[in-house]
């Protein structure tokens, strides 16, 4: 994958992702942050703590699927902290249709 946002596409990381780990289930809930910028990159925040961060790297299924969120969500409420969980490769939000979906 080049450096050019445009190139990446959700499809080719999943394509090139083993199956196994594209199996899995969407989790129950409702994400408590909310969108913002961190620098130029679409980002998902949750918390208000100024002096303890965490920064959150999405997996394959990007920044807006809510599994990843809801993590997030503990992560700040466990550890008093803000959580920041960027768009770093410029996905288009989009659901996990490559994912297959499997009972809880």
């Amino acid at each position: 994958m080049g450096s050019n946002p445009e190139s990446l596409q959700l499809g080719n990381i999943a394509m090139a992702a083993k199956e196994c780990c594209l199996s899995g289930f969407e989790w129950d809930g409702t994400p408590v942050g909310k969108e913002g910028k961190l620098g130029t990159n679409d980002s998902y925040i949750v918390g208000d703590n100024e002096d303890v961060a965490i920064l959150v790297i999405a997996d394959l299924f990007g920044w807006t699927f809510i599994n990843e969120r809801l993590l997030c969500d503990h992560y700040a409420k466990e550890a008093d902290a803000t959580v920041y969980m960027p768009d770093l490769y410029y996905l288009s939000p989009s659901s996990p249709h490559h994912m297959t979906l499997t009972s809880k």
